[in-house]
């Protein structure tokens, strides 16, 4: 009696294959499909944009008489996306506060040259350098990833100038540099 249900069940089975309709066995995924030899599958996903800086601390130098001194910063950097510097001078240089013209012999103002190194990928490492002057600064001077991401603290170097002629006029000097990060996307 046993092989006569084996029997009526394997053709039941068979009977209720042959009338499912052919989308319906396509779909299901453990089926295996007569004729395909390939099968792309697409997987995607997405990583967020980011582009931010941290700080630098306000720099006391002070004595300047003769100015040749040189100050060193880094600024911390953690951008995924390409993207660019822009260092503003407000006052050109080191401005007397109240005489930033000078007085008789004596100079108002001391220039320096900055110098950004930005260690970069591109897919390799690579350090992107800009050197420019102060006054340069006034209008913005603009370092580039060049397309790269961030890869490290940008290295920041301020040399300042000799003082001219007869010397600095005697006061108070302050300058502020404004950095601007702007990521590319």
């Amino acid at each position: 009696m046993r092989g006569w249900r084996r029997i009526i069940v394997a053709s039941a089975a068979a009977s209720l294959t042959a009338l499912a309709p052919a989308g319906a066995l396509a779909s299901d995924p453990d089926a295996p499909l007569a004729g395909v030899e390939r099968l792309d599958i697409e997987v995607s996903g997405y990583i967020t944009p980011r582009c931010g800086m941290g700080s630098i601390q306000d720099r006391h130098l002070g004595s300047i008489d003769g100015g040749g001194m040189t100050l060193r910063t880094e600024l911390a950097l953690d951008c995924n996306v390409p993207f660019a510097l822009t260092f503003a001078s407000a006052n050109g240089g080191l401005a007397h506060t109240t005489m930033p013209l000078g007085q008789g012999p004596y100079a108002g103002r001391l220039g320096y040259q900055m110098q950004v190194d930005l260690p970069v990928r591109q897919p390799t490492r690579r350090t992107v350098s800009s050197a420019f002057t102060s006054d340069q600064m006034r209008a913005g001077a603009v370092v580039s990833s060049l397309n790269g991401i961030s890869d490290g603290p940008a290295r920041i170097r301020m040399f300042f100038e000799t003082a001219p002629g007869a010397g600095l006029l005697a006061g108070r000097y302050s300058e502020t540099v404004t950095i601007t990060l702007a990521p590319r996307t």
